[in-house]
This record gives C-alpha cells, sequence and structure tokens, in this order.
C-alpha cells in the first residue's frame, strides 16, 4: 500500500505538523515516540496502545 493511501501514516503525518506548529519539535519528537513502524498493515490493538501512550505524553 503506497504511502499516501495509508491513513495511519498521512494522520501520523498531519499530527506531526500540527505538533510542530503548536508545540514544537521537542514535544512533537516526545509524543510521537514509537510511532515509526507504524501503518495501515498494523493491528487494531498495537495501534489503539501507541494512541493510548501517544495522549499520555500529549
Amino acid at each position: 500500500m503506497s504511502e499516501e493511501r495509508d491513513f495511519e501514516r498521512a494522520w501520523l503525518s498531519k499530527l506531526s505538523s500540527c505538533l510542530d506548529e503548536i508545540a514544537g519539535e521537542e514535544v512533537r519528537k516526545v509524543v510521537l515516540r514509537g510511532s515509526e513502524g507504524l501503518s495501515s498493515r498494523s493491528g487494531r490493538g498495537e495501534v489503539i496502545e501507541w494512541s493510548k501512550g501517544a495522549m499520555e505524553r500529549l
């Protein structure tokens, strides 16, 4: 699946841009930690667990 059609990667890209704009690079790095391997092929449980952790890191 190409990246532009990969919902998880597209969503993470948008989140990354917004975090950079609003909170800065350091906060973005902390919040997005561990997202590198997520994609539309990731299991739902994995995505949910990562999302929960990201919200806690915010």
